[in-house]
């Protein structure tokens, strides 16, 4: 099975030759190249939804729940599942607050923020994007909503830019409850740098697949340009798995 995250970027942001609308075909090029079976976007606008529902075929979309960011942008966590891939038995989502309220903020952070769930035969996968300032509470205890919403999953991936990088208290808390980095099965050798601010050059590690109960076959950070426009200002991050789960109830 292959899962994909990416954030995609707003198309409400002033990005000059990297606008929406010059890197819309060159990701859709990369999508129908790659062809996940599951597929996790961060950063989705309306346009960008309608985008991706109306020109990416043989996918199943679940736009998931509208979270508010400043400025009153309409953002979503939507994920994309293919028509012949996993079967969904039921979407649901998970606010990344104290109250459990979808909206509301808490702890030092500055924007609502939430998890949107899938719950597949043996697996539950999660698509999230956690808070982008420099707010690490916020950080810290969504990875442990997360975990711990997750807990009773025979299997669990999330995808997404969690905004920390890999030695951080939000990841260490994922590495405590037995989730494995993708990255971590990339050749030495590979830049494992996803943001890169529009400019090719990694500067942090921020998106992530994180497994636990599935096995790793093969990891990809597909970066197809080396100019304006780029796809993102962030790279794509592409992971075939087996989840153990699945295989398990197959034999059986």
């Amino acid at each position: 099975m292959r899962l994909m995250t990416f954030n995609l970027r707003v198309s409400a942001a002033d990005d000059g030759p990297n606008h929406w609308f010059e890197r819309w075909p060159h990701v859709k090029a990369l999508l129908l190249d790659q062809r996940p079976d599951v597929l996790g976007v961060q950063e989705c606008m309306p346009n960008q939804l309608m985008a991706l529902l109306g020109e990416l075929p043989g996918y199943f979309g679940f736009p998931g729940p509208e979270t508010m960011l400043r400025g009153g942008l309409s953002i979503r966590n939507p994920i994309f599942v293919r028509e012949d891939g996993p079967r969904v038995r039921e979407e649901r989502a998970l606010a990344l607050n104290a109250s459990g309220v979808i909206g509301q903020v808490s702890w030092d952070g500055q924007e609502p923020r939430l998890a949107h769930l899938l719950d597949f035969d043996g697996w539950t996968l999660a698509n999230t994007h956690f808070d982008a300032w420099n707010n690490p509470q916020t950080r810290l205890e969504s990875a442990r909503l997360l975990v711990e919403a997750l807990r009773e999953a025979p299997a669990a991936v999330v995808l997404g830019d969690l905004n920390c990088t890999p030695d951080s208290p939000p990841i260490q808390v994922f590495r405590a409850a037995g989730y494995a980095l993708a990255s971590d099965f990339l050749p030495p050798e590979v830049d494992r740098r996803t943001f890169h601010r529009f400019t090719g050059q990694g500067l942090a590690e921020l998106d992530y697949v994180l497994l636990r109960g599935a096995r790793v076959l093969d990891v990809q950070i597909p970066r197809p340009r080396s100019e304006p426009p780029y796809l993102s200002d962030h790279d794509p991050v592409v992971v075939d798995v087996e989840i153990q789960s699945i295989r398990l109830h197959t034999q059986g």
